[in-house]
């Protein structure tokens, strides 16, 4: 009797370590996505943090691990539950960060949020002029911070 072999993955094999991997993402996409459902205030960004820590096994260190391999578009969801001070410092710690923190359409979201009528004047006029982002630094940095 002759046994035909059988294609099976050992449990620390790669490969099942790979699925382990793309499960894992698959349920902090379906937590980033619920979260992205709801409103964003501050108790929201709280609850949206504790859902992807609870779906990462409880771990905050797994949150980050594979976070500069997400998409471009997922990862600046999760940039928009930050403070832009936050943003400016997690864009030291790598260059998937600094990319983030270059992103002009998060400087705009930034800047409508912190000065709205100035945004809506900008945006009416449609003047891109400065990008978002240094139109931001140069508004803060000269003083005008409210």
């Amino acid at each position: 009797m002759t046994s035909s072999p059988v294609a099976c993955e050992e449990p620390d094999s790669p490969a099942a370590e790979d699925a382990d991997e793309e499960e894992v993402n698959e349920e902090l996409l379906l937590a980033l996505e619920e979260s992205l459902s709801a409103s964003r205030g501050p108790e929201t960004k709280r609850r949206a943090l504790a859902e992807l820590v609870a779906a990462s096994g409880g771990h905050e260190a797994a949150l980050g691990h594979g976070l500069v391999h997400w998409p471009v578009e997922v990862r600046l969801c999760v940039a928009g539950f930050l403070s832009w001070l936050e943003l400016v410092s997690y864009s030291l710690l790598c260059r998937s960060w600094k990319l983030l923190e270059m992103e002009d359409t998060l400087w705009q979201v930034y800047f409508a949020a912190t000065w709205p009528r100035l945004a809506r004047r900008r945006q009416a006029a449609a003047d891109g002029a400065l990008p978002w982002r240094q139109l931001f630094r140069a508004r803060w940095t000269g003083g005008h911070r409210s």
